[in-house]
């Protein structure tokens, strides 16, 4: 099966005060993004809409929210 090569991006332009990532994003697909949003400490979002809220899903972790990603690639990328 096609693995997809996650690579995440910080979103520089998104950090927090102290210039900690509180956003990621990664290229699934040509055109085709999805991001994570540090919503709290446990509680990460993850989006298919640039400055969007409208989360596909909610995760503990970061990592949680990258695995979810993965997990779903195939059908984020229809």
């Amino acid at each position: 099966k096609g693995e997809i090569f996650m690579d995440w991006k910080i979103v520089r332009e998104c950090d927090d005060e102290n210039g900690s990532p509180t956003e990621w994003s990664c290229e699934l697909a040509k055109g085709i993004f999805v991001w994570i949003d540090k919503i709290s400490d446990t509680r990460f979002g993850v989006t298919t809409k640039a400055g969007g809220y409208d989360y596909l899903a909610l995760c503990k972790s970061l990592v949680s929210a990258k695995r979810w990603v993965t997990k779903h690639a195939n059908e984020l990328c229809k």
